[in-house]
């Protein structure tokens, strides 16, 4: 199942700002479908995002050089992070 983009930060500063609203909920395995050509793990970490009512669990991904897409990810995807 794809994910649905949400949101396009085009600056690191951009970035900084969003993950400030944020806080690790969990994990995914990394989507085939999303291009992100500076992540080389296999597992994405899952944020909740607090500045949206109600908030929202999503992940965030560089997917071109300063281009940041933010994906939402259903509850039923993330699973607990591993240490």
């Amino acid at each position: 199942m794809p994910l649905k983009r949400i949101k396009r930060m085009r600056s690191h500063s951009a970035h900084a700002r969003y993950l400030h609203q944020t806080d690790v909920i969990g994990e995914i395995p990394a989507q085939a479908d999303i291009p992100s050509p500076y992540a080389y793990s296999q597992r994405w970490f899952v944020y909740l995002y607090s500045g949206s009512t109600p908030p929202k669990n999503v992940i965030i991904r560089e997917t071109s050089h300063r281009c940041f897409d933010v994906f939402e990810v259903p509850a039923a995807m993330i699973e607990p992070q591993e240490n």
